[in-house]
């Protein structure tokens, strides 16, 4: 197919509008569509541009043969799963090229896209509008301030092989202290009952939920009396949820926290998530409404403390699956520091110090003593995302959140005290930035015998992950649980989990309690159950990296448990 420029327009050929391609056969287009683009900006920089209508013509083309050659799920989905190819590396090229461009305002950039997004069904009008809306300053900030390159933005991006040269903005480390000696002066008795520990995560709480209405609308959450609709087939919501494309109705949050706080607890994780999917209509102002409800229930039924990790859908803006979380240098018009001082506000004067008070405020991230020996550390994990904008502002440790989480783990080390560390999102090469991630890596390993257990949510699913160390790969340095979701927005079950930890901070069990949604279509009340305990599942006294990794090994050969689990 060919591809011509001329003094007046980028002629895209017919064909290569009108017909699909495989992706593996894709790169020579998408080459020549990079080739066309610093071809139509050498002309308009020889040649000034004769109007605005010249400029949008041409990106429409330029989006419209993109999204024919790489669609926006499957760019998407590259993404999302780090998968690096040569696809997904061209067409990020082309679209940070064009970010990155003087000669395209950003008012055209933010018209043209919601257009593109419309007339391509990648979502409603509404959607589109909402979304390109909602990131227009975020991104016009980035386009003018960042010192990064086109290949250094899809470096981070995508991932470094997609970089043509890897600098210093790429490979970067955190300086780590040698071990220290140990000054722990006191004893911790292990014959004092063990805590009772409630998790639970991704409330997603919906307002405007329905029961009753319609579960086949067109955009990303139904179960809503105005949604649109897509078929004429029509099925309907239950009255405490549904396991189609639709959030947590107010009387399920209720319950189910009614229901945690039943446990006899010593403290509560939440790991994040107050709003509903519905990230076109995000504002603060609606975040904070979301923010109240959650919290007027939390401090309805908790009389111990409820211990918060900043999620994803907090922030505002958000796109279609990650967030936009500023450093915390940047001005207060973009940033999120409402969001953290709405948060604190909410959860700190009751249940935390003033030091992690003032540190929350700065960048979501904070250290509480929970005991003589004990400490937790909460991280704003969303700073390591790669599909968050703003690290093509600052890729060097976004937030400063390594160095806190290494100052912190060190001062831990130093007191012989242990740690457990929350956040929501939960660090992986899928989520995270290569370099992000390596130094997180290289943090858990330096401090492996300080930190017991990591815990998250955001997948929406119950999980366990095991790390391992980069130098030797069947060496376990941690583990991450990963809590099921409240909302049954994926196909889930609305879940919980309750831990038990002794008095030296060793996860000895956890059990995990759902109640199956399809009884309760018709209006019958929750039933409470336990799914199952870890310590039948692993067959062992305590939660530990070693039987994590030795309980996968099982699972590789043993079907019948690997049905069960899964």
């Amino acid at each position: 197919q060919s591809l011509e420029v001329n003094s007046t327009s980028a002629i895209i050929d017919h064909q290569l509008l009108q017909h699909n391609y495989q992706l593996n056969g894709s790169t020579n287009i998408l080459n020549r569509i990079l080739e066309t683009l610093i071809s139509f900006e050498n002309t308009l920089i020889i040649t000034p541009a004769k109007g605005i209508l010249r400029k949008g013509f041409f990106l429409a083309r330029i989006f419209a043969a993109l999204i024919r050659i790489m669609p926006f799920k499957t760019f998407l989905f590259e993404v999302k799963d780090g998968l690096v190819t040569q696809a997904s590396c061209l067409t990020c090229r082309i679209l940070t090229t064009i970010l990155k461009s003087t000669i395209y305002s950003t008012d055209l950039l933010a018209f043209t896209t919601q257009m593109v997004c419309s007339i391509f069904r990648i979502q409603t009008y509404e959607v589109c509008s909402g979304v390109v809306a909602s990131f227009k300053d975020t991104l016009h900030f980035i386009r003018f301030n960042s010192v990064l390159s086109s290949s250094e933005m899809c470096g981070i991006f995508i991932g470094l092989n997609c970089a043509s040269e890897i600098t210093n903005n790429l490979n970067w480390t955190i300086p780590l202290p040698k071990r220290q000696q140990i000054n722990q002066n006191f004893q911790t008795s292990l014959d004092r009952p063990h805590m009772l520990v409630a998790h639970f995560t991704d409330v997603h709480l919906d307002p405007f939920y329905a029961p009753g209405s319609r579960t086949d609308c067109e955009e990303p959450v139904c179960c809503r009396s105005q949604a649109n609709l897509m078929s004429n087939l029509p099925t309907f919501s239950g009255v405490w949820g549904d396991y189609r494309k639709c959030d947590t109705p107010l009387s399920t949050v209720n319950n189910a926290i009614e229901q945690i706080s039943r446990h006899n607890l010593s403290y509560a994780l939440w790991t994040g998530d107050i709003p509903p999917h519905d990230i076109w209509r995000y504002t603060r102002e609606s975040n904070v409404i979301n923010i109240e409800k959650l919290a007027h229930i939390l401090k309805t039924n908790f009389k111990i403390p409820v211990l918060p990790a900043v999620g994803n859908h907090e922030a505002v803006p958000i796109n279609s699956k990650e967030i936009s979380f500023a450093p915390p240098e940047i001005d207060e018009s973009l940033s999120n520091s409402w969001l953290y001082e709405k948060l604190a506000f909410e959860f700190f004067p009751k249940w935390l110090a003033r030091r992690s008070y003032d540190t929350f405020r700065r960048s979501g991230n904070y250290m509480v003593r929970m005991k003589q020996g004990f400490r937790l550390i909460s991280l704003n994990t969303n700073y390591c995302l790669r599909l968050n904008p703003w690290i093509l502002y600052k890729t060097i440790d976004p937030g400063d959140q390594l160095n806190f989480l290494a100052t912190e783990l060190l001062n831990a080390e130093k007191s012989g005290d242990k740690v457990h560390i929350i956040g929501h999102v939960p660090p992986d090469h899928r989520e995270c930035t290569q370099p992000w991630l390596l130094n997180f890596i290289r943090i858990i390993q330096r401090f492996k015998d300080t930190i017991l257990a990591q815990f998250y949510g955001h997948t929406h699913r119950d999980e366990f992950r095991v790390l391992y160390s980069p130098d030797e790969p069947s060496e376990t340095i941690g583990f991450e649980l990963i809590a099921p979701s409240i909302t049954s927005y994926s196909g889930t079950n609305t879940a919980y989990r309750i831990y038990k930890v002794d008095q030296a901070a060793t996860i000895i069990d956890y059990e995990t309690f759902v109640f199956n949604l399809t009884k309760t279509y018709l209006g019958e009340m929750p039933h409470w159950i336990s799914e199952y305990k870890a310590f039948s599942l692993f067959n062992q006294k305590q939660i530990s990296a070693k039987i994590l990794h030795d309980f996968l090994q099982k699972l590789e050969r043993n079907d019948t448990l690997y049905d069960f689990y899964h």
